[in-house]
């Protein structure tokens, strides 16, 4: 366990003692998400899995739909890191359907990149992986997110290569090296502006 990993638990330890003591079941949910992706990032599972059931039972108690889903895509995520696709694919098709239902398209583009990434993995169905990445993309793009479009783009342009269409792949490619020079242009203008605000 890194020193980083460490100090984090214990701060979230004490954060979370402090919102029992107060009775906040809230920020409890929050709470335990956060040291459940904690022991994720550090690669034990168990103990992430058993932080986050503990913060969907609370998010589910209290109608936290946005929170629920939040952390059966994470628990996904787990599962997909370790290698366990049946699993991540059960608990993100879960995260998708109740983003869908409260209309967080931002969540939905998230775990459908999430799903398309399970699919888009060594043996993986690469077609299938290719439908959920092109149902993502739109949502990205109403949203104005570029960073989300370029990863997207990605991920779409692999999948063409992946299923032996080239010349679509490449058609991809371009696509996603003219946005990368627009987000490299429009960060460049912004620390522009921010210089001659300092000025």
């Amino acid at each position: 366990m890194s020193k980083q990993h460490q100090e984090s638990l214990n701060q979230y330890q004490t954060t979370l003692a402090e919102h029992v003591a107060s009775g906040d079941k809230l920020f409890q949910a929050h709470t335990l998400t956060d040291i459940g992706f904690t022991y994720s990032q550090m690669g034990n599972t168990d103990e992430a899995f058993a932080h986050y059931q503990q913060a969907i039972g609370l998010y589910r108690e209290l109608g936290e739909r946005e929170g629920e889903a939040l952390v059966l895509n994470n628990i996904g995520k787990t599962h997909a890191n370790v290698g366990n696709r049946d699993e991540a694919l059960t608990y993100y098709e879960q995260a998708l359907q109740i983003r869908k239902d409260i209309a967080d398209k931002r969540g939905q583009a998230t775990t459908l990149n999430n799903i398309g990434g399970v699919y888009a993995l060594k043996g993986g169905d690469k077609r299938k992986a290719l439908t959920y990445f092109e149902e993502a993309l739109p949502i990205l793009t109403e949203l104005d997110d570029k960073a989300g479009q370029a990863i997207t783009l990605a991920n779409i342009a692999a999948s063409y290569k992946a299923i032996g269409e080239a010349r679509k792949s490449a058609a991809i490619t371009k696509r996603l090296r003219d946005l990368e020079k627009q987000i490299r242009d429009e960060q460049k203008r912004a620390k522009k502006a921010e210089k001659l605000d300092k000025s």
